[in-house]
């Protein structure tokens, strides 16, 4: 697949070079015309030379991050899925050109891509009530009926919260979308709906917000709270890519220093795709969740230190956890001023002490039976694998508990005769003189290094 890459800015288009895809491999090389025109779009990781551009590290899926940033974050990214499916594809498997194909014309900013999968569109009214209806539909999982209409307004606008692109008109009494340009009288806005957990009133909060930085002297594009209905109202931000003049070009920060906005999640990530078909076991000194939330088989880690995903009787009474995650996020809905209502302390069914999280933090710490259990099943990995190939991968482990996985690996290390032990930690990286040739050390970003390693770099 080949796209034409143009950036319309000021009323002024250029071709800026071709993107190109071979064997999953994907590749950029300017024009001749854009490298004598002087402009420097993303200078960091696409200087203006001749050649072709390729991102080995496939940060983006292979784009760099100034294509990337065309296209949608979570919610667009959501719409497209949803789309993708009803054809019996999904987001992850088309390729990257074929996503930016379907932005087409139409992405933040001021680039656009050619040949464009997409269909002209009729100008329409948007009516806000009936939008966020249908949104809440998309959020629990349901269909909605006017989801190519969604996919539309969402355009290629970033961030996890459900929005719309639109054209309102001066007075913000009437919303429109459709059609390349904005008619007279109306200017393109980005107008929030709410999430799943927000509460009524959090437009009219980010719009005070707003007005707030406003007034520090912020220098802000016009802001409205549109009416609802139902609610607190809908925050609206005129776009700040989008003059009388024509487009502005944008490129974000991540963008431009091509670094992912979830890399600290997806290291978590990478490192399942590393082990996911593999004999793996977890032994963790963290305690944040991070590993079930990334999709880790929750029979394979032993959370050592305890689980923020769990309450413990703070006093305690009783050798039992309770898991939490209902109880957060009710916590959260409902806080003010960092501060929750008192009948959502929680308090232990049986004594009726207060809760704690289950952290060892001192004598009080509870090792529940699942704890007890995840220690058994870690004991008989390491029996059954005592005498086969092993590979002691220790990430990021400092001295501050040295005794629960460091001192413990380089030990079996030591014992097993076809052990071998990595260790992998940016600053912090030393190889006993006793396993020294069955070891090794990378004073490295371990999330860096298992990107790598996913790479075959």
């Amino acid at each position: 697949m080949k796209l034409s890459v143009y950036l319309n800015t000021y009323g002024i288009r250029r071709m800026v070079g071709l993107l190109y895809e071979n064997a999953g491999r994907v590749f950029f090389e300017y024009s001749p015309d854009f490298l004598q025109s002087g402009i420097a779009l993303s200078p960091f990781k696409l200087p203006l030379k001749p050649g072709v551009f390729e991102d080995e590290k496939r940060t983006f899926d292979g784009l760099f991050g100034l294509f990337n940033d065309s296209l949608p974050d979570g919610w667009g990214c959501l719409l497209l899925d949803r789309k993708l499916r009803k054809r019996g594809l999904s987001y992850d498997s088309i390729t990257p050109l074929s996503r930016l194909s379907m932005i087409g014309r139409n992405p933040m900013g001021a680039l656009e891509y050619e040949p464009a999968d997409e269909a002209a569109e009729e100008v329409g009214n948007v009516e806000l009530d009936s939008l966020s209806g249908e949104v809440d539909k998309i959020l629990a999982g349901n269909d909605s009926d006017v989801l190519d209409e969604l996919l539309k307004l969402n355009g290629s606008s970033g961030g996890a919260r459900p929005k719309i692109v639109a054209y309102v008109s001066d007075d913000r009494q009437k919303i429109i979308h459709g059609g390349a340009n904005p008619p007279a009288g109306f200017t393109p806005w980005i107008i929030k709906f709410s999430e799943r957990y927000d509460k009524l009133n959090s437009g009219e909060t980010e719009y005070r917000y707003s007005l707030a930085a406003k007034e520090a002297g912020v220098d802000m594009p016009p802001t409205h709270l549109f009416p609802s209905k139902n609610g607190g109202g809908y925050f609206g931000v005129q776009r700040f890519d989008r003059t009388p003049q024509g487009k502005v070009h944008v490129h974000t920060a991540c963008g431009l220093l091509h670094a992912s906005h979830r890399f600290s999640c997806l290291d978590y990530e990478n490192l399942l795709k590393l082990v996911k078909d593999k004999d793996y076991f977890i032994l963790t000194t963290n305690v944040d969740h991070c590993f079930q939330k990334a999709g880790f088989d929750k029979k394979r880690l032993f959370y050592t230190q305890g689980d923020y995903g769990l309450f413990q009787c703070s006093k305690p009474c009783c050798s039992e956890t309770f898991d939490n995650e209902v109880q957060i996020h009710q916590m959260m809905k409902e806080q003010e001023n960092m501060r929750i209502p008192d009948y959502l302390i929680p308090l232990c069914p049986h004594c009726g002490a207060p809760l704690s999280m289950n952290l060892r933090a001192d004598s009080t710490f509870v090792e529940d039976k699942g704890w007890h259990a995840a220690a058994s099943r870690y004991d008989d990995f390491l029996r059954r694998h005592k005498n086969l190939n092993v590979l002691f991968l220790e990430l990021g482990t400092g001295y501050n508990t040295p005794g629960i996985i460091k001192y413990p690996f380089r030990q079996m290390t030591a014992a097993w005769p076809d052990a071998f032990y990595a260790c992998i930690n940016l600053g912090q990286t030393e190889v006993p003189l006793e396993i020294q040739n069955k070891s090794i050390g990378i004073s490295k970003d371990a999330g860096e290094v298992i990107e790598n390693l996913l790479m075959g770099v």
